[in-house]
């Protein structure tokens, strides 16, 4: 690899916006993971909002995209409130598997 060839490799591996994934749920956090690498960002990882948190303070560079119903003392609407309260300019997706049918909560559908 040239030289050149390495600079607009590292240029490209530098501009790559991260995505902090946060999901309890380990297998749906591997799908999220790959579905948002596969779209061209680089991902962290938290399993609840306390560790989102301490990667956040380390990096607040950084887009969030929250699963809304986690367990632990925080969700992530509260997440996202907390995030937004002290890092503005973060970007927030939350988003949630957990549908409605006919005004009715369905968890197993």
């Amino acid at each position: 690899m040239s030289f050149r060839a390495f600079e607009e490799h590292l240029s490209m591996a530098i501009e790559r916006p991260v995505v902090l994934i946060v999901e309890d749920d380990f297998l749906i956090r591997m799908d999220a993971v790959g579905m948002i690498e596969a779209a061209g960002f680089e991902t962290l990882e938290a399993g609840d909002a306390e560790q989102a948190i301490a990667i956040l303070t380390a990096r607040p560079d950084i887009h969030v995209f929250t699963d809304i119903q986690m367990r632990g003392s925080m969700d992530g609407l509260k997440l996202a409130h907390f995030v937004r309260d002290r890092w503005p300019p973060i970007i927030i997706l939350a988003t949630s598997g957990h549908i409605r049918l006919e005004g009715r909560t369905c968890e197993t559908c």
